[in-house]
Order: structure tokens, then sequence, then C-alpha cells
């Protein structure tokens, strides 16, 4: 009976438990904090967790999350830790190739050192250049002011308020103002940018382009993972997401309505 214990004890002894929830939790709060839904985090720190010889529970939070390791070799062995997420950042190809990373894992059974490392990897990767992300979502945001009956000169100020409005976003995101006053200010410089131009009577049909040029800001990742979330049960997490969601939509709401009431426009 002893030598039966000892050899249930010595088993993972290879993957500590304490080691192995590190990873795992350091993994989870970055597929959150880059705009994964709660099934997905779950299933892929399943998988690791399970070729390391664990089985978990998770309870997914905005800002967190909380995860319970149990030794699959012996129940009573278990563990449950919190780790609060970075800031919200959403990043589709890093998601993505955490997944992948799990999948690898999985297969080559690497050993939770080396998944550590290769996540660390995947964060530290370098990022799109900021500039030419807002020239981008400046010429989304046109293109969406021509699909709403705004001409050209329409879509330039479109352009032009997107631009310059998530230019002065990540001013406030680098000096680490507080995500929904760095949303009004966006908001409330964009439509500033474009509602000029309505204001002087410059261009006609001008509010095309204030319409769309703060479409940006809408919070669609969010959203979809409020209905995702709900759907697959983790109603926490749905509500967390949906109260984000909700600031967001009212911070731009407030940008808006107070740039426009300062230039004396009332469109909406």
């Amino acid at each position: 009976m002893e030598q039966r214990q000892q050899h249930i004890a010595n088993e993972n002894a290879e993957y500590p438990i304490s080691k192995v929830i590190d990873v795992l939790l350091y993994a989870g709060t970055c597929l959150l904090a880059r705009g994964a839904h709660s099934m997905r985090v779950m299933r892929n720190l399943e998988r690791m967790a399970s070729t390391w010889g664990y089985d978990i529970h998770l309870n997914s939070f905005f800002r967190g999350i909380a995860l319970t390791l149990i030794d699959k070799n012996n129940r009573e062995t278990a563990i449950t830790r919190y780790l609060e997420s970075p800031q919200p950042s959403v990043q589709f190809s890093s998601i993505t190739k955490i997944s992948q990373l799990s999948w690898k894992i999985h297969e080559e059974k690497l050993s939770p050192a080396e998944a550590q490392q290769a996540i660390a990897e995947i964060v530290n990767e370098p990022k799109h250049n900021k500039c030419w992300v807002a020239v981008a979502i400046g010429f989304s945001c046109a293109g969406l002011c021509l699909f709403s009956n705004g001409d050209f000169l329409n879509a330039t100020t479109a352009f032009l308020g997107a631009f310059l409005g998530y230019l002065s976003k990540l001013l406030m995101d680098k000096h680490k103002y507080n995500t929904f006053i760095g949303i009004f200010i966006a908001a409330f410089i964009t439509t500033l940018s474009t509602g000029m131009f309505a204001r002087f009577d410059i261009l006609p049909n001008q509010e095309a382009a204030i319409a769309t040029a703060v479409l940006y800001l809408i919070p669609g990742v969010p959203l979809i993972n409020v209905v995702i979330d709900m759907m697959e049960g983790y109603f926490t997490a749905a509500l967390n997401r949906m109260l984000y969601a909700f600031l967001i939509v009212l911070s731009i709401s407030a940008g808006i309505w107070t740039s426009l009431t300062l230039l004396g426009l009332s469109y909406f």
C-alpha cells in the first residue's frame, strides 16, 4: 500500500502542481486579455493540463481567472489560484498561436517550462506599428462613410477624425489613463474633427462622416463574447463583459454628445 502511494506521489513529480498551475494561469490570462471567449480559454487550458496529468476547473471573469488544478492520479492533490489578466487588447493572431501551441504541447509532450517560454515569445512578439494601424482605421471609417451615402470629401473628414481620435486614445493608453476616459477623449476629438466641417457649412451631408468616424471605438469583440459566454454557461464572465461593453458605449456617447453640444449641432 505504501509503495502504491509513493508511486502516485512521484508520477507527476516531473511536473509539480504549483509550476503547472502558474503556466496555465499565464496562458489563460493572455488568452482572456487578447479577446478569447471563456470556452476557448477552457479548451486550451484543459488540453495542456491533460498532457501534464491534471484536470482543471475554471471560473472566468472579465479581468482574471480562478483555476483549480487536480492531479488525475490522486484527486486529493489539488490547488486553486487566481490571476488577474493584463489590460484588454484584442489580438487574434496571439489567440491563434497560443491555441496552436496547446496542440503542440499535447502532441509533442512539451514540459511546462517549455510551454511558458513559448507563450512568452508569442506575447512579446513585435506589434504592428501604431501609426499604420491609425491609418488603417482611418481608411476603414472612410469606407463606411462612403457606404453611408457620404461623398469623397465626407469620407476624407471621416478618415481625419478617426485617425486623430485613435492617436489620442494611444496617447491616453501610453500615460495609463482610465480606459473609459481614453475612449471619451477619442470620441470627443473624432467628433470635433468631423463636426467642425458641418458647423461652418464647409461640406454637405457631413452627418455621414460624424456617424461613421467613431465606429472604430465600438466594442465588437466584448459584445460577441457576451453572446458566446451566455450560450456556453459562463454567466459571470458574460455579465462582466456586458457591463464593460456598456460602459464603453456610454463613454463613446458622452464624447459625441459633448462635442456636438460645443459645436451647436443636433443630429442625433
